[in-house]
C-alpha cells in the first residue's frame, strides 16, 4: 500500500519503452498493485527479512496491476524470470532465490524459482499455489493469500532447501577435520621416530642435550594428538639413550660392562601449567648395583584453537544477491 505512488511512475516508464522491468523498493516486500495494508505488509517484511538473516535465502513478493504495462508480448513466464534475473534475487552461488509475482488485474500468479532448486521444490510451489494462493484469491483476501501462501513456501521450500544444503556442509566438514587429523598424526610420528633415532646414534651426549632434543621435537608439533605422541617419542628416546649408554659404562660396583639396565618411571605427569616429573632407575644385571635419579618432565605446549575460517561477505543489505531464476516454478489463475 506505501509503494501505490510508485505505480505512476513504473506506468510511465512501462509506456517509454516495449519492454521493462519495475525497479524493487526493498529487498522483501515490492507492493505496487497497493493490495496489501500496511500492517500485513510490516508483518510479511519482518517475516522475509528474518527468513534471509537465518537461512540467507531471498523470497521477494512483488505485485503489479497488468504485465502489459511492461512486457505486453511476453509470455508470463518469461515476464517473471526477467524481472528475477534483473534483481539478481537470491545468492550468487547458490541461485536458491524465489519470486512471488501477484498480477491483480491479469488475476494470474507466477511463483519463479532459482536455479539452485530441483522438482521436488517445484511440485511443493505447485501444491502452494493450489493450496494457499488461490483459494484466497478467488474470494478477494489477496493480503491473506500472500501471507498464508509465502508460509507455505517457507514450510515445504525453503526449509527442506536448506535441511538438504546445511547437511551437505556438514559432511564436507567432517571429511575435512578427518584428513586433517589423519594427517597431523603420520606428521607426528615420522618426526617422534626421527627423534628416538637421532638420540640413539648420540649415545656420548649428557641428559641435557636429550632432553633438548625432545623439546625441539615437541615445538613441531600441535594439537592433543601431537604432544601425546611426542611424549611417548620423548619418554622413548630416554630410555633408548641411557639403555644404549649403560651397556657401553661399566657398573661402577662390580666394574662389569654392558650389564647396566635403565628404567624410567613418570611420578607426575606434566600439564600445560606445570611441569611433570619422572626418575631413571639404573641397575646390574651382575651385581645389586641400584642408582635412582630423578628428572624434569617439560611442560606441555599450549594447545591454539584453530581460527574460524572468515565467513564470505554478504552483499549489502539493499541490494539482491546476483542470483539467476531457473526454469523451474508454478502458475496459478483465478
Amino acid at each position: 500500500m506505501r509503494n501505490i505512488l510508485s505505480v505512476v511512475l513504473i506506468v510511465i516508464a512501462g509506456w517509454a519503452t516495449a519492454q521493462s522491468y519495475p525497479e524493487p523498493s526493498k529487498l522483501s516486500v515490492n507492493d505496487f498493485a497497493g493490495i496489501i495494508e500496511d500492517d500485513a505488509e510490516d508483518r510479511l517484511s519482518q517475516k522475509l527479512d528474518a527468513l534471509r538473516e537465518e537461512t540467507d535465502v531471498e523470497l521477494v513478493v512483488l505485485t503489479l496491476s497488468r504485465q502489459d504495462m511492461f512486457a505486453p508480448d511476453t509470455s508470463l513466464k518469461k515476464f517473471a524470470r526477467g524481472i528475477f534475473n534483473e534483481w539478481g534475487i537470491g545468492d550468487k552461488k547458490r541461485d536458491d532465490g524465489i519470486l512471488v509475482l501477484v498480477l491483480r488485474t491479469d488475476q494470474a500468479l507466477r511463483i519463479t524459482l532459482g536455479k539452485g532448486y530441483g522438482k521436488k521444490a517445484e511440485k511443493a510451489a505447485d501444491k502452494a499455489v493450489d493450496r494457499s494462493f488461490l483459494p484466497e484469491f478467488r474470494e478477494d483476501r489477496y493480503e491473506q493469500g500472500i501471507e498464508t501462501g509465502v508460509e507455505d513456501l517457507i514450510a515445504n521450500v525453503v526449509r527442506p532447501y536448506v535441511k538438504k544444503r546445511d547437511k551437505g556442509k556438514d559432511k564436507t566438514a567432517v571429511s575435512t577435520e578427518t584428513t586433517s587429523t589423519e594427517e597431523a598424526a603420520n606428521d607426528a610420528a615420522a618426526a617422534a621416530t626421527t627423534t628416538s633415532a637421532s638420540t640413539a646414534s648420540a649415545a656420548e651426549d649428557t641428559p641435557s642435550a636429550a632432553t633438548d632434543t625432545t623439546t625441539s621435537t615437541k615445538e613441531s608439533k600441535g594439537g592433543g594428538l601431537s604432544i601425546l605422541l611426542w611424549i611417548a617419542g620423548g619418554i622413548g628416546a630416554i630410555i633408548a639413550f641411557f639403555t644404549i649408554k649403560g651397556k657401553t659404562r661399566k657398573c661402577p660396583k662390580c666394574g662389569a660392562r654392558g650389564t647396566l639396565k635403565m628404567e624410567t618411571n613418570t611420578i607426575e605427569v606434566a600439564t600445560e601449567q606445570s611441569a611433570g616429573k619422572g626418575e631413571r632407575i639404573t641397575t646390574c644385571e651382575k651385581c645389586d648395583y641400584r642408582n635412582v635419579d630423578s628428572y624434569v618432565i617439560p611442560k606441555r605446549e599450549k594447545e591454539e584453537p584453530e581460527p574460524e575460517p572468515e565467513p564470505e561477505p554478504k552483499p549489502p543489505a539493499e541490494e539482491f544477491g546476483g542470483g539467476k531464476a531457473g526454469k523451474g516454478g508454478s502458475t496459478g489463475k483465478w
